[in-house]
């Protein structure tokens, strides 16, 4: 079922729109000059699948991040902040759901939960962090 649900998230991304966004950065501790030049770059995401992992392969004109997650399961996976964040991926449904424990906002550590649906042909990224929720829009290239 898992390979399934995430081959429908295959294929590459452009980000279209955001909501809330800025909040979720400072949540996660990134600082204003940051997170104002990240809020003004185009991002990019490749989701590709692979016989039991899917990779994911996030690009700014700033920064780029690679990981592959299992299917299933649980794996170690680096954030943007480069700490190691233990990621369990589920599906609810059509949806796929990636869970982080251990994401450092300040001087806590808070769960991360990413949503992944795809509605009118738009991949929507829908993350909650310690209580801040924010929203990506992607549209196929």
């Amino acid at each position: 079922m898992g390979k399934a649900v995430a081959e429908k998230f295959a294929g590459k991304w452009k980000q279209e729109s955001t909501d809330n966004i800025d909040a979720l950065s400072t949540k996660v501790g990134f600082g204003w000059a940051t997170r104002k030049i990240a809020n003004m770059l185009d991002v990019y995401i490749e989701i590709t699948c692979n016989a039991d992992s899917m990779h994911f392969s996030t690009k700014t004109k700033l920064k780029s991040m690679e990981s592959t997650l299992p299917y299933t399961g649980s794996s170690d996976q680096k954030s943007f902040n480069d700490e190691v964040i233990a990621t369990t991926v589920v599906y609810e449904g059509d949806d796929m759901v990636i869970n982080g424990k251990g994401v450092k906002c300040g001087d806590k550590l808070e769960d991360s939960r990413r949503v992944f649906s795809l509605k009118n042909g738009k991949l929507h990224i829908i993350q909650t962090v310690g209580g801040i929720t924010g929203t990506r829009i992607l549209v196929k290239q």
